[in-house]
């Protein structure tokens, strides 16, 4: 009978922690931040800036467009961000 109980209790608290969804926004939003540092890879730009935020950019597969060539160090960008 013991048994029961604790599967019970058990099988309330599971089903108690996934009955509570969090929803997170997924509207784009704008940020104004410092780059001070940039690397890359083969697929992406990663974007250093000057809080020591993480930033990155994925390349255009068809490799047209070279967005990392213009940025200029130590100056203020605006990003979209889209989650």
């Amino acid at each position: 009978m013991k048994n029961y109980l604790y599967l019970l209790i058990i099988l309330i608290f599971f089903t108690n922690c996934s009955s509570q969804q969090k929803t997170i926004s997924s509207k784009p939003f704008i940020i104004n931040r410092k780059i001070v540092g940039i690397y890359e890879t083969k697929k992406v730009y990663v974007l250093i800036a000057d809080n020591d935020d993480i930033i990155e950019v994925f390349k255009d597969p068809i490799g047209t467009r070279t967005l990392c060539k213009t940025i200029v160090l130590n100056k203020k960008y605006r990003f979209k961000v889209e989650p």
